[in-house]
């Protein structure tokens, strides 16, 4: 009797090991993950210096040109500018929150997105040698962040207007 039981107990395990333990074969479907989001930016035409109507000494209009092409979202979470003399030596900056942003009128960065926008900075001082922008944006499949530098020689110059420019420090989609 013993033998039969340890013989069925043989044949039922080959039977189990041959349709793959009672699965139908195929592997466990995994969710396909989002794609990260791989972006970009270029200045995109020139800086130009107006005089503020919103107590600083001068508003700077900065156009920007922002690329995603990995497929993934990401949410913008701030601007910097940075302002260097010659010496590469910090002489000021500014920096725009995610609610600069958001008051501009747009916080996600799409994918395949190829847009311009420029971005406003309220500032005192004008005796600069160079300039970086710092972009930061969140990945929105996996929370990492992602940190994109666009360096002043990316601009075709600088400009000067004498129109007065009275828009807060925010950003908007260039027209």
């Amino acid at each position: 009797m013993r033998t039969l039981v340890l013989t069925f107990a043989a044949g039922l395990l080959v039977m189990l090991a041959a349709c793959n333990g009672g699965s139908n074969g195929n592997p466990p479907t995994q969710p396909t993950p989002d794609p990260a989001a791989v972006i970009g930016a270029t200045g995109d035409g020139l800086l130009v210096i107006h005089p503020s109507a919103l107590g600083a000494n001068f508003a700077l209009e900065v156009p920007i040109r922002i690329t995603e092409t990995g497929g993934g979202t990401a949410d913008w979470t701030s601007a910097r500018i940075t302002f260097l003399a010659a010496d590469g030596q910090e002489v000021a900056r500014r920096e725009l929150t995610a609610d600069d942003i958001a008051a501009g009128g747009f916080t996600r960065i799409a994918a395949r997105q190829d847009e311009a926008y420029v971005l406003v900075f309220q500032i005192n001082n004008t005796e600069f040698d160079d300039l970086t922008l710092t972009l930061r944006f969140v990945d929105r499949s996996d929370g990492e962040l992602i940190v994109v530098d666009v360096p002043g020689t990316t601009f075709d110059g600088v400009d000067i207007s004498l129109e007065p420019l009275n828009r807060p420090e925010t950003g908007h989609r260039l027209e």
